[in-house]
């Protein structure tokens, strides 16, 4: 019997990419990096999912339900002295400021009242 066998259709020619040796350099200079931030962050983030574990299996509990208070107050007491030492820092400047500004206030009154 005979067949009919149609014309193979021309498909289209790809274009081939001029591949970049700087690349393969750079990750492979780049590589012993990622490694190590890999083996140094991975301790990190098994503590994070520790801390998050062990956190919401304290809130199923009654101590979990009294932790903000306690914890509030616990950070308060451990950055009081950063707080009054950026206090004693801040407000010389801040009372500076104020000055100026109700100097220049008054200073502006007069001049417009003339």
């Amino acid at each position: 019997a005979l067949t009919v066998v149609p014309k193979p259709q021309a498909s289209p020619v790809e274009v081939v990419e001029k591949n970049s040796n700087f690349k393969n350099v750079a990750l492979f200079l780049a590589a012993p990096f990622i490694g190590l931030a890999y083996a140094v962050l991975l301790p990190l983030v098994g503590l994070a999912m520790l801390a998050w574990i062990g956190g919401n299996a304290l809130l199923q509990t009654q101590a979990g339900k009294n932790a903000p208070a306690y914890l509030k107050n616990v950070v308060l007491f451990a950055f009081a002295p950063f707080i009054g030492l950026a206090y004693a820092v801040m407000l010389p400047l801040v009372g500076m400021v104020m000055l100026v500004w109700v100097g220049a206030k008054a200073l502006m009154a007069t001049k417009q009242a003339t």
